[in-house]
């Protein structure tokens, strides 16, 4: 179960950091009515809980060993040939 009182206080300090930004652009800025900036709000602290709930149920990552290694390689972008045989070799050896 999500933390619904946290995230209600996460959003409202969202809302009041928004509202001073707007206030201190002043005539020359852009003013959003106050529900956008809540909504806007309501849903950061929404993201920002399931990010967290999600992050939390994540296995630990390996730091050394043929795992660490693979988790390296599968962390690029673009493999090169090389990249593949080390792959190759690291996934017959865990």
């Amino acid at each position: 179960m999500y933390n619904r009182r946290a995230i209600m206080q996460r959003a409202w300090e969202i809302y009041r950091r928004a509202r001073r930004i707007s206030a201190a652009a002043g005539e020359d800025g852009i003013h959003l009515p106050h529900r956008v900036l809540l909504r806007n709000a309501l849903l950061a602290a929404w993201s920002d809980a399931k990010f967290e709930r999600k992050v939390a149920n994540l296995p630990p990552q390996p730091t050394s060993g043929p795992a660490a290694e693979l988790a390296r390689l599968n962390a690029k972008s673009f493999w090169s040939r090389e990249d593949y045989q080390m792959a190759d070799e690291l996934r017959r050896a865990a």
